[in-house]
């Protein structure tokens, strides 16, 4: 039974729900007809469900929150994937971005007029990258998580 999952989609939150169905087997029952009598117990009323083999979920966790069920099949929902991926990327930006304004501060303090140029002109750049950091020509999500603007720092992952 191990390799059987139950999948809905939560009607709160759009998130795709994975359920091992753990509960005692009846005798002679068929793994699907067991998660299926699982799913009476777990999946909120009137919802829809599916059973299917736990190799089939991506094995790509990244993106979880951006998964979609069609069928019997779990896929990852690339277009979210994406919006998903550029708010991360968005929010380590603005954390550099008020780095920067922090050296850009110092350098009106100092009257340092080449410093407060370099740093306005990372900061532009920081700000176009919404704009110019294009990742549409993404297919999959292993390699859309590895998209990533050079220069910006990556978030630590945990």
């Amino acid at each position: 039974m191990a390799d059987k999952r139950i999948v809905y989609t939560d009607p709160s939150t759009s998130n795709v729900v994975i359920v091992n169905p753990t509960a005692a087997r009846l005798e002679g029952e068929s793994d699907d007809d067991h998660a299926n009598r699982v799913a009476d117990l777990v999946v909120p009323d009137g919802v829809a469900h599916s059973v299917v083999n736990f190799e089939s979920l991506p094995a790509d966790r990244n993106f979880r929150n951006d998964w979609a069920i069609s069928g019997e099949s779990v896929s990852v929902d690339m277009a979210a994937a994406r919006t998903t991926h550029m708010n991360n990327i968005r929010t380590a930006r603005n954390k550099k971005l008020e780095e920067l304004d922090v050296t850009f501060m110092r350098a009106v303090e100092a009257a340092d007029s080449d410093a407060q140029a370099s740093t306005a002109t990372a900061k532009q750049a920081l700000r176009d990258i919404p704009a110019t950091f294009d990742l549409s020509g993404f297919d999959n999500s292993a390699d859309l998580y590895a998209a990533w603007p050079d220069g910006l720092p990556r978030p630590a992952e945990g």
